[in-house]
């Protein structure tokens, strides 16, 4: 287990007009946030027509787009907090891992990059574990706080941007604490109840280990909550690294153009994951489907 410690501050308003944000029109300005607003709109025309409000307001499947959504713009209520994530200079970066020499997490600046081939099988992977999810969320084995624990620390480790603004709300409305949220965003695991930090860990060395766990982790897991929770957090895990693996390309894209680009980020790179990408997830997810009917392998382990 390795740890550096770092900070980082979010501060909350409310908004009594009913925009999440009081600025939010002004904000409106940016090329980011009428990206949001339009990833927004598709969100809430999905809930329209699928009633997909049951998972807390936001169902299971568009937690992959909303996680591209500044926390501002994650659909927010009259009197509802907003929370934003803001850089403090001379902050120190912070992380936690546990096993195995994966890459370490990306910074502020930007998160770790991840080629279209991992793109695929993340997605596919995220595909192949969404049903246990959504059925470990029904039974309630699964709740909103421990869900976005586990997408907090996930995120944390990859580095994602604007993931880190969306989840940060989600988990606001879910009831967990601003302190709670910037020491998951921080890599501290001192206030996770002791029920769920294997969870955490695992959801930690998943991401750090790019998809491909060791086995004597995931036996912890099994060890800790049996077969059926344990699929339901491997697939929030796995929804979460979808989001990551295209929110840091978005996050790059953006930061380009408001003047302060990711250096270990490039315009092919971010054009490639934003356009083929996308192009991919059809085909991921109908490979996933004929794994699921065939009963394939669901996790691959680090060899």
């Amino acid at each position: 287990m390795q740890t550096i410690l770092a900070s980082r501050s979010i501060s909350f308003s409310r908004s009594p007009e009913g925009y999440p944000c009081p600025d939010q029109k002004r904000a409106l300005k940016t090329a980011p946030d009428l990206a949001a607003c339009a990833i927004m709109a598709v969100t809430n025309l999905w809930r329209a027509v699928s009633g997909a409000h049951r998972f807390g307001g936001v169902p299971a499947g568009l937690r992959i787009g909303s996680a591209f959504l500044p926390a501002s713009y994650a659909g927010g209520r009259p009197g509802v907090p907003c929370a934003r994530s803001r850089e403090r200079p001379n902050q120190k970066i912070v992380r936690k891992r546990e096993g195995g020499s994966g890459a370490m997490a990306g910074s502020e600046a930007g998160g770790r990059r991840y080629s279209l081939k991992e793109l695929y099988w993340i997605v596919y992977h995220g595909m192949r574990s969404l049903p246990h999810m959504v059925k470990a969320r029904r039974k309630k084995e699964l709740g909103k706080e421990f869900t976005e624990r586990i997408m907090l620390a996930v995120t944390q480790v990859n580095g994602c941007a604007v993931c880190s603004y969306a989840h940060t709300r989600m988990a606001l409305e879910a009831g967990l604490s601003s302190g709670e949220i910037r020491d998951l965003l921080s890599g501290v695991l001192s206030g996770i109840p002791s029920e769920e930090l294997p969870a955490i860990l695992f959801a930690q060395h998943y991401a750090d280990q790019r998809g491909k766990p060791a086995r004597g982790a995931w036996d912890r897991v099994m060890a800790s909550y049996g077969l059926p929770k344990s699929l339901g957090i491997l697939g929030a895990i796995r929804m979460i690294m979808i989001g990551n693996a295209y929110g840091i390309a978005w996050s790059s894209f953006f930061r380009r153009f408001s003047g302060k680009p990711d250096r270990r980020s490039t315009l092919p790179y971010e054009a490639g994951v934003i356009i083929l990408g996308s192009i991919l997830v059809p085909f991921a997810a109908a490979h996933a489907l004929l794994a699921s009917l065939v009963r394939a392998r669901l996790i691959d382990f680090r060899g």
